[in-house]
């Protein structure tokens, strides 16, 4: 994108209409710039209605490396002069850090941040699930798997095995696995991915979102991504949804559900793990199939909860049905970090809750995410 940024540029405006023009590289030097810098940024300059602008622009997005620059290019350009980071699209993580910081940005998938022009354009989440990005049920659990795969090879130096033997390799930069038989009689069992048609259908999904690649024959296929898990994880979340299903389950507590396949979830597991205080009932989240086996005098239906639960009855708990296996992936974290049992997992905390409207809670389960990679 950096190497053909103006011809990128023309195809924005002609698809949306915006008044960026006369880009062309930079005409000054900036001496603070790094040659690393130089090699992962191109600066160009141009105007916006009328208004100087002094684009930075990336292949690799790393938002803390980007503020870095653009605080270098802000010490020698007039202060009139607006500077605008400049990406092929966002991820949510990605998106949260650069509003937060007020930093503008303009997205070759047609978002735009200008606040010193009023101008604030943002995809919704209903547009992407009507352009079919969402991804699967059986495509998330193999991402999943992968990522708190990568993940165990940079905590440990060792992936996830099962009966001593591992799936995957790390090969210099690249992470490896195959498909075959020892995958789906393995670890595919486990997470249940336990079948060719399964795997295909989940590896198509990661395929056809970029996320993986491919390379060989049928037989012997194998499928490659860059490894680093913090990378992976910030390249799919925009794909990814809660894997829990949209109603929660009120139960009356003297019913005793199956402890056995029940995992402290919602605000329970939240509340755990992080510095929010939660006095409500408790969350669990089980196999759909046993909410079914329930006698319907024992559960009622209830839209999720806010965080604010006023009611501190203890006759009832919250029960909310998985999309998938969670106690399974759990257990993997577990395996891999110390981390509660019988909890949902913090990535998959994470999905439950990037959506919520409180503050509150954003920050701390940013906090939580951020927590995984800062301890490598």
């Amino acid at each position: 994108m950096t190497t053909d940024l103006t011809s990128n540029i023309n195809n924005l405006q002609a698809k949306y209409g915006f008044p960026l023009n006369n880009i062309h590289s930079l005409d000054f030097e900036v001496p603070q710039l790094t040659a690393i810098d130089r090699r992962l940024f191109s600066l160009y300059q141009g105007s916006i209605i009328n208004r100087k602008v002094i684009l930075v622009a990336t292949d690799q997005l790393n938002v803390k490396k980007a503020v870095n620059i653009i605080s270098k290019v802000h010490n020698v350009i007039d202060k009139n002069t607006d500077i605008v980071l400049v990406v092929d699209k966002l991820n949510g993580i990605d998106r949260k850090e650069l509003l937060k910081r007020i930093t503008s940005f303009i997205t070759l998938d047609g978002e735009f941040f200008l606040p010193s022009l009023n101008i604030q354009l943002h995809p919704s989440q209903n547009q992407i699930k009507n352009n079919n990005m969402v991804m699967s049920t059986m495509g998330q659990k193999l991402f999943m798997l992968i990522l708190m795969d990568m993940f165990a090879y940079e905590k440990n130096q060792k992936g996830i095995a099962v009966s001593n033997r591992n799936f995957s390799k790390i090969d210099n930069r690249f992470y490896r696995f195959k498909g075959g038989t020892d995958f789906l009689s393995g670890i595919g069992k486990v997470v249940g991915i336990n079948n060719r048609v399964s795997f295909n259908r989940a590896i198509t999904d990661l395929i056809s979102h970029k996320l993986i690649q491919s390379s060989g024959e049928t037989i012997n296929k194998e499928y490659y991504a860059v490894f680093n898990s913090e990378g992976f994880f910030k390249s799919g979340e925009q794909y990814l949804q809660s894997p829990i299903k949209n109603k929660e389950f009120q139960i009356d507590s003297t019913l005793k559900i199956s402890i056995e396949n029940a995992i402290i979830s919602g605000y329970s597991a939240l509340s755990k793990v992080t510095m929010l205080a939660y006095d409500g009932p408790m969350t669990y989240v089980i196999p759909s199939s046993e909410i079914k086996t329930i006698s319907d005098e024992f559960v009622t239906k209830i839209t999720p909860t806010g965080f604010n639960h006023d009611n501190s009855d203890n006759n009832f708990l919250i029960v909310q049905a998985e999309k998938y296996d969670l106690k399974v992936f759990n257990k993997i974290f577990t395996s891999i970090t110390k981390y509660p049992s019988k909890t949902v997992d913090p990535l998959h905390l994470y999905l439950m809750f990037c959506n919520s409207q409180d503050d509150r809670i954003l920050g701390e389960i940013d906090d939580l995410l951020d927590k995984i990679w800062s301890e490598l």
